[in-house]
């Protein structure tokens, strides 16, 4: 049976009776987010959301979960070792995106999050799987947020 998100009058009255993706099966996630989840040993993987992407430049969001894009960051004894910068595919979402976005961080093997205030949903749900919450100045330029936050 297929599960649809359809609202129409037709068989099933827009209650799921349509096409879509079948119960239970995972949405589909975009090639770029997909390889970044390596563990590797000694690495202290940061996320932070940023307004434009500038790698290590990159200043931080004022937002946390509809920032446009997020910067995923490999440190390694004091280094960053990589930088990535990928689009926020849940910043025009609707209700729930902070909680959605706390999810795709812990899908990547987020164990820190430099950046503004969360929300009490995402915070809570980052908070029970051990990610550890450094806040950081709004604009301020990443490289400097790790540095005060005494990541890298």
């Amino acid at each position: 049976m297929f599960r649809g998100q359809g609202g129409g009058m037709g068989r099933g009255g827009g209650r799921g009776m349509g096409r879509g993706r079948r119960w239970g099966q995972q949405p589909y996630m975009p090639p770029y987010q997909q390889p970044y989840r390596q563990t590797v040993p000694g690495v202290v993987k940061v996320a932070a959301p940023v307004d434009v992407p500038q790698g290590i430049n990159s200043p931080i969001s004022y937002v946390f979960a509809r920032a446009p894009y997020f910067a995923l960051v490999d440190v390694r004894g004091g280094k960053v070792v990589n930088v990535q910068v990928l689009p926020n595919q849940y910043a025009m979402g609707g209700g729930g995106v902070g909680i959605a976005v706390a999810q795709w961080l812990l899908s990547m093997g987020v164990t820190v999050v430099v950046g503004p205030p969360l929300g009490p949903k995402a915070s809570a749900l980052l908070q029970q799987a051990g990610v550890r919450m450094v806040p950081a100045q709004p604009g301020t330029p990443l490289g400097e947020a790790l540095k005060t936050a005494g990541i890298a």
